[in-house]
């Protein structure tokens, strides 16, 4: 069941719309505040309360890396040395990879890929806070998608 916290804090949403990368995630402004755009124009982070944190950003895939491999190495990242990974799911032009830290935080990769590049949102916050941010991660999920071809 949803808190009626979580459900207040989903009810008013932003959309961030990256041009260079040419996708979009939407985004509750009263929980995550946007920070300024990277000077690259590869994407944005959005910082929340008690370290939360989201990340939306687009790169080349220069290196001709699959998608699975990418997202993979990702979750390594977050999951570190003690954590680990929790959930696994993708096909064809996306991968979603969730876990834990194993120091009390909680994260979730969604990844997609078209043409030479891959664009992702990366979430993490204490799971302590899971039932207010589960919901979002949720919403962020559905909203994450292609608006044009990357430039």
């Amino acid at each position: 069941m949803i808190s009626t916290l979580a459900l207040a804090a989903v009810a008013q949403w932003s959309i961030y719309t990256n041009v260079r990368f040419g996708y979009s995630v939407c985004y509750p402004p009263s929980v995550l505040q946007a920070q300024e755009e990277a000077d690259n124009g590869d994407g944005r982070k959005f910082l929340g309360g008690k370290g939360a944190t989201l990340l939306a950003f687009g790169q080349w895939n220069s290196e001709s890396v699959s998608l699975a491999a990418w997202t993979e190495s990702q979750a390594k990242f977050y999951a570190g040395k003690h954590g680990k990974i929790t959930y696994r799911a993708g096909r064809g032009g996306w991968q979603v990879i969730s876990g834990t830290n194993g120091a009390g935080s909680e994260f979730y990769i969604k990844a997609m890929t078209r043409d030479d590049a891959f664009v992702t949102f990366q979430m993490e916050y204490q799971t302590a806070e899971a039932a207010k941010y589960r919901p979002i991660v949720q919403r962020l999920s559905r909203c994450f998608a292609w608006t044009s071809p990357p430039r």
